[in-house]
């Protein structure tokens, strides 16, 4: 079938290019509507419960995202500070995309009267003189709200917080956001910050975009110059190079007819594409080479059909395992990470599809230069890779114990690795969302959230004073622990409200009970008249409540409680900040929180209480990273071993092809143990592509040696003979993929830096293992599957 497909291709070489420029045009145009998605939640697939629940809150509330404004400076209640703090809320209130905003100038103050009490703003108008600041400051240091939320604990900056309603377009309003604040920078002497997760993203947005364009172009660069050293003519540049680039566009165009997005994870997939493409183009056009230097007379047809009769069957098992590697991702459960599998793996099917017509269409109907002819391109580096092969031989008895020692160092390394994720550290130090996120942190309530989803069976659920004080034992409880600035629920509205009710007595700074005693008043006939007297009552407790809360709902702004409770009073919410994103942290919290719902709120039938929150999704993230690396990494491996298998018709040789991948994978992880590389929702791709991509070099040196023994030389000749054959295809094919790896690197993402470091010496150690490990273990054991 392959050998009909090569006659078939060379037969139509023209009408293949333009069939291939057709298809690479219309993809080109479809990929203009490619969209971006920063948001690292969408990675996460809807059959996790806290995914689940996180977009539930969007539904049940009117607000689910969040911007945090900072303001710092020396003495902020100068009235020319409190007037920019008042005329930047009164501003940021009055846009269409807002739901709500809290500030220190317009939070509600719940103040008892003679009817009863009042809900109003703590200030009409912004404070001038000592009396109005001093009663202002006092008035705010009191609040039950302000203080690490809307004034730092040393009162060093002011916070603002910017509600977002669910129906706007976050993006676009993040987008105008930045530049107003900028100018509003510029015209007071206080210091303002911008963070929370809409800022987050609007920077990971910029920074793909910033990434994407860095990695194109530098990787069409290297590739160029690389191709051009390797060799030294157009054809060797051209064909490869609109390889790279059409694969490229081909799944570029198959994302954005798919209507799926580029995400935080996929912004690698072109350049990963483009290493990947490379590779069978260097592989096919130094065989014809090989085969030109053999010919005195050559024929383009005749040295084309030699080359792909010999090269198409290894390039399509090559390409088979690397989609394979990739393919292995879609097991992490990250819906991200399983497209940027899935895509990379449809971009290397692209290549494939390309290199094995576009590339021998090409060959087929130009013409041989002359100074090829007879001639063999690259004899010293030939006979660098032959000696190399002969020094294996003559210390094949060594071989064995170096595999050994490095194994052993590798476990050593490998036991110090670490997993964590944490989206802010991923900016450089120097950023501007980085150092507000800290600054926040230090000086506020803190940035990230756990959120308490509470749900009732019926309306009105929410009233039971028995849940209300549950809410306030979880919110003592969390107060206590490490890294928790604040918690917010229901339950402070209403201590507060029985607190005013009761002449700001602070005895009853308290749930009201099950049922509470209340004095009132009644007319009574006495003495011919009417007369009222005072008498006490019993009332339940969730009564009293509800009392409290349409006293409130009638005094109050809607907006104070819609993102605790929503109005049938059916769920609630309870939020809690945390001044820390570490993996660490989050799970200690996140364990006492659990703890504490199953054994308390989950055990009344009414309700049910589960966590959700941008810090439990950072956890799931964690945890898919443990599971996904697992299960990528023996995917990966079955996948490749069983094409291999097939490949070659035996089991045994299939597995010979997956030692260089386990040397590399070892060395890779031992690599981020002694570097402090910790395994994140970036890192944990690298397993399956270095199996996907790693194990090309491999079946290139076994399907060569494998010739080399049917052509009747021994196990210790044929290493040599194949070094020289394929060994030096090897190499610059891995120096190659390598250099566009590397190009990741020059990402301003830590993670995704990190992760082009990885690629990078993945690659090398993969081609090391083939051109020497895999040498080693042949030469040593003398395998009889090999020439059977």
């Amino acid at each position: 079938m392959m050998q009909r497909f090569n006659e078939f291709v060379l037969r139509f070489p023209k009408s293949f290019i333009l069939a291939i420029a057709i298809i690479t045009l219309g993809m080109g145009y479809a990929s203009r509507s490619i969209r971006m998605e920063p948001d690292v939640t969408q990675a996460l697939p809807q059959k996790i419960p806290a995914k689940r629940l996180y977009d539930k809150m969007g539904e049940i509330f009117p607000s689910k995202e969040f911007v945090f404004v900072g303001l710092s400076g020396t003495n902020l209640f100068l009235p020319a500070h409190l007037q920019t703090v008042w005329d930047l809320t009164n501003k940021l209130e009055h846009d269409s995309a807002v739901y709500s905003v809290i500030s220190p100038t317009n939070i509600s103050v719940i103040q008892g009267t003679s009817e009863g009490m009042e809900v109003h703003d703590i200030l009409a108008s912004a404070p001038n003189t000592d009396d109005q600041i001093a009663k202002f400051k006092h008035d705010l240091l009191n609040s039950d709200l302000a203080l690490g939320n809307l004034l730092a604990k040393d009162e060093s900056a002011f916070g603002i917080m910017i509600f977002l309603k669910n129906t706007a377009d976050v993006k676009e309003y993040i987008k105008d956001l930045i530049p107003a604040m900028d100018q509003f920078d510029q015209k007071t002497d206080l210091d303002l910050l911008l963070t929370g997760k809409p800022i987050l993203n609007y920077y990971v947005s910029l920074g793909m975009q910033r990434d994407m364009a860095v990695f194109f172009m530098s990787g069409i660069g290297i590739i160029f110059i690389l191709l051009a050293f390797i060799f030294r003519n157009l054809r060797g540049i051209f064909l490869p190079l609109s390889v790279v680039i059409f694969a490229v566009i081909w799944t570029m165009g198959a994302m954005a007819i798919l209507g799926r997005p580029m995400s935080h994870a996929t912004e690698i997939m072109p350049i990963l594409i483009m290493a990947i493409a490379v590779a069978d183009s260097i592989h096919i056009i130094s065989h014809f080479y090989h085969h030109v230097s053999l010919t005195p007379d050559p024929v383009a047809r005749t040295i084309t059909r030699a080359t792909m009769t010999e090269m198409l069957s290894p390039v399509v098992m090559t390409s088979l395992t690397t989609m394979a590697g990739f393919l292995a991702l879609g097991t992490v459960g990250a819906e991200s990470i399983s497209e940027l599998g899935y895509f990379t793996a449809f971009g290397v099917f692209s290549a494939l599809i390309i290199s094995i017509t576009w590339i021998p269409a090409f060959l087929a109907i130009l013409k041989i230069p002359k100074r090829y002819r007879g001639k063999e391109s690259r004899r010293h580096a030939a006979d660098w890779v032959e000696k190399w092969g002969f020094f294996l031989v003559r210390r094949q008895k060594w071989l064995m114990p170096f595999i050994v020692l490095m194994t052993l160092f590798s476990i050593w390394g490998i036991s110090r690795l670490q997993h964590s994720f944490s989206s802010v550290e991923n900016f450089p130090v120097d950023h501007p969302v980085r150092f507000a996120n800290e600054i926040v942190n230090e000086h506020f309530a803190g940035t990230t959230s756990f959120d308490i989803m509470i749900e009732g069976r019926e309306p009105g659920d929410m009233k039971d004073p028995v849940l209300l004080s549950q809410l306030d034992e979880l919110k003592q409880l969390a107060l206590k622990i490490d890294h928790v600035g604040s918690v917010q629920s229901l339950a402070d509205f209403i201590k507060r409200i029985n607190k005013v009710l009761h002449a700001d007595d602070p005895a009853f700074y308290t749930i009201p009970p099950i049922e509470a005693r209340v004095t009132g008043s009644e007319w009574v006939e006495k003495n011919g008249g009417w007369v009222e007297v005072s008498k006490e009552y019993t009332v339940s407790g969730e009564e009293l409540v509800a009392q409290y809360l349409q006293l409130f709902e009638m005094s109050g702004k809607p907006q104070d409680m819609s993102n605790l409770v929503d109005y049938p009073y059916r769920h609630a919410k309870v939020s809690i900040m945390i001044n820390s994103d570490k993996q660490s942290t989050l799970r200690a919290i996140d364990q006492e929180l659990t703890t504490y719902i199953n054994e308390n709120m989950n055990r009344n039938e009414n309700i049910s209480a589960a966590i959700t929150g941008m810090a439990k999704l950072f956890l799931v993230v964690d945890d898919l990273i443990v599971k996904g690396q697992i299960w990528s990494i023996l995917t990966s491996l079955l996948l490749v071993w069983v094409i291999t298998w097939a490949m070659f018709r035996s089991p045994t040789v299939g597995l010979f092809n997956t030692i260089p991948l386990f040397f590399a994978l070892f060395l890779n992880f031992a690599f981020m143990g002694f570097a402090g590389i910790n395994l994140n929702l970036e890192t944990l791709t690298i397993s399956s592509i270095a199996i996907g991509v790693g194990v090309d070099y491999a079946i290139h040196f076994v399907h060569r040696y494998r010739i080399k023994l049917r052509e009747g030389l021994d196990f210790d000749a044929a290493v040599p003979a194949t070094m020289r054959e394929a060994g030096l295809a090897i190499f610059f094919n891995s120096i190659t993929v390598a250099a566009g790896f590397s190009i990741i690197a020059m990402s301003q993402f830590v993670a995704i830096m990190e992760m082009g470091v990885l690629i990078t010496l993945t690659m090398l150690t993969a081609a090391f293992g083939a051109l020497t490990i895999l040498p080693g273990v042949f030469l040593t054991f003398k395998p009889k599957s090999l020439a059977r």
